[in-house]
């Protein structure tokens, strides 16, 4: 993740409040606004439409609220008139946008996660993989996995037949033995490459989980945080950069881990090059991450994909007929139309399927920038349909104050504020950070605690389910891969936030449209829609959006 230094300076630097990030809206009661889940008892959400009902004249909407309610479901019909007031959401099914169809929605299996959820009970367990994949929740369809470690990891020594093993642990974490690879030691043939205990006993039966309760295929992408030690400049996971004489080996390396997941059943969809590779020196500050970290210029990146990576991944497709989509950048918005001109070159554009994105300092002034960068990726030569998506994000990584906070309805809004912001600038898919941390925001061997969507207390083997989860659940639970965006308007004075996607039928669902709505006043707001393609004389969809509330409509296609 990107360095709290970086991320204050540069909101300092934009002249932006930084406590303006973390205000609580009037309304919300934090001490109720999370829901717990015991063993015993772990609501589930309503299904979208019931065997025994189906999509007529009326609309399906799904509210939460800082009442709190979440994700409450309720149906209404569609009418001859509307209610008058000036706020009001018109939409054209036939206004399809240019962007790239939708890819998934979903979060990432650190290390930390994997090894929180190998201490839940057996139905615990199930009750967040239900939670995150299944019907009964928000059906994530893609999944962030780190290459060996990052800051999210955790290790200590165990006694094993009276020696000290490095051994993955929840508390306490070592310094120097969390930062781990797949070949710690000189190995210029990688005969030595090897999966690590965190892959085999926690994050690979965790993915498996997932991918058993999820309806759809789950996407998975792979990033690392660093190369081993000895192949960087500097010695050390920590800052440097990749020894270019070694950039063939790298390559292999990320061969090599593909294999062996391949091996345990598991085929990834997609790679990042390297996790923000920038590292800071969006400010023209290097090396000051505390935790695993590898920079590269635009320059250095596009060499290693057009020299190496690039055929390496294409060899491995050809020999193990699995497409894997290389993303470059997965880093942030200030500088993404800049590391986009690599394109520019059509020996790097030849391999290259997206870019990645971070959402840290992911203010509107810079909105214009994925606007750049997907033109960049639209043009790139050889043709193909190229994609941006959000790799990461999470809450909570301020100092003041940092870690999780149990019922904090403005991360919730702040979540979903940045995918509307990124979806209707040609964002294709967003991913969340870590699908489960403890208490403190961790384990976290660096002790850059966050926060996250779902909060484990294993002592007490409880889980929370936070205002965040259920905000994530608005788009990627309904707006399912394959959406098109609509180029529909939301007017009035200060409109409300809004996206709306052309959904392919699904499940019991036919094809539908989906708009999600935003509102993050202290008032409640009267809207309508309009749908421009309905051509019976009930066009016109009357709603209530309450104080600090988000909405899903769906409803079926017209046209």
């Amino acid at each position: 993740m990107t360095m709290i230094i970086i991320r204050i300076l540069s909101w300092l630097a934009l002249g932006m409040p930084i406590l303006l990030l973390y205000s609580f809206p009037a309304a919300a009661n934090l001490t109720t606004a999370v829901v717990t889940c015991k063993a015993e008892n772990c609501p589930s959400l309503p299904p979208i439409l019931p065997r025994d009902e189906k999509l007529a004249s009326q609309a399906i909407i799904y509210q939460t609220s800082s009442h709190p309610e979440f994700m409450t479901r309720y149906s209404q019909s569609f009418s001859k008139t509307h209610h008058g007031g000036w706020q009001h959401i018109t939409v054209n099914e036939t206004a399809l946008s240019q962007t790239h169809p939708i890819i998934g929605f979903g979060g990432a299996f650190t290390d930390s996660t994997a090894i929180l959820y190998q201490h839940l009970s057996p139905a615990l367990k199930q009750a967040l993989i239900d939670a995150y994949f299944s019907p009964q929740g928000i059906e994530y369809s893609l999944g962030r996995v780190p290459m060996a470690s990052s800051d999210f990891s955790c290790r200590n020594f165990a006694k094993e037949q009276g020696h000290d093993i490095p051994t993955p642990s929840l508390t306490p974490c070592s310094n120097l033995l969390s930062p781990y690879s797949y070949a710690d030691k000189p190995d210029y043939t990688l005969s030595n490459f090897a999966l690590q205990p965190e892959d085999l006993n926690f994050k690979i039966p965790m993915i498996h989980a997932a991918q058993a309760n999820s309806p759809d295929s789950l996407k998975l992408f792979a990033s690392p945080w660093s190369a081993p030690a000895w192949m960087k400049t500097n010695g050390s996971m920590i800052h440097g950069s990749l020894n270019p004489a070694l950039q063939p080996l790298w390559a292999e390396y990320f061969v090599k881990f593909l294999h062996a997941y391949q091996q345990h059943g598991i085929t990834f969809w997609g790679l990042t090059v390297q996790n923000e590779p920038v590292n800071g020196a969006i400010l023209g500050i290097k090396d000051l991450q505390s935790w695993q970290t590898m920079y590269s210029s635009t320059e250095e990146e596009a060499i290693f994909i057009k020299n190496y990576l690039g055929p390496a991944l294409k060899q491995f497709e050809k020999e193990y007929h699995s497409k894997i989509h290389l993303m470059i950048h997965d880093d942030q918005i200030i500088n993404i139309h800049k590391r986009t001109e690599m394109l520019n070159d059509p020996e790097v554009a030849q391999y290259v399927d997206g870019t990645g994105l971070h959402w840290y300092v992911n203010y509107s002034p810079f909105l214009a920038n994925l606007d750049k960068a997907y033109q960049m990726l639209d043009q790139a030569s050889p043709k193909s349909q190229r994609f941006i998506i959000g790799t990461e994000a999470c809450t909570g990584s301020l100092p003041m104050p940092n870690g999780p906070a149990l019922g904090n309805w403005a991360r919730g809004e702040s979540y979903a504020h940045d995918i509307i912001q990124d979806l209707n600038h040609h964002v294709s898919g967003w991913t969340d950070w870590n699908l489960l941390l403890d208490t403190q925001g961790g384990p976290n061997w660096a002790k850059n605690y966050v926060d996250a969507p779902i909060i484990a207390d294993l002592q007490t083997q409880t889980l929370y389910k936070q205002p965040m989860y259920y905000y994530l659940g608005h788009f990627s639970k309904f707006i399912r891969p394959g959406s098109q965006l609509l180029a529909s308007q939301s007017l009035g004075p200060a409109p409300l936030e809004e996206v709306t996607f052309k959904v392919p039928a699904h499940a019991n669902l036919p094809e539908t449209i989906v708009i999600v709505v935003l509102n993050r006043d202290i008032t409640s707001r009267s809207y309508y829609i309009y749908d421009q393609s309905i051509h019976s004389e009930n066009a016109y969809l009357n709603m209530h959006i309450p104080a600090h509330a988000i909405q899903t409509i769906i409803y079926k296609v017209q046209v």
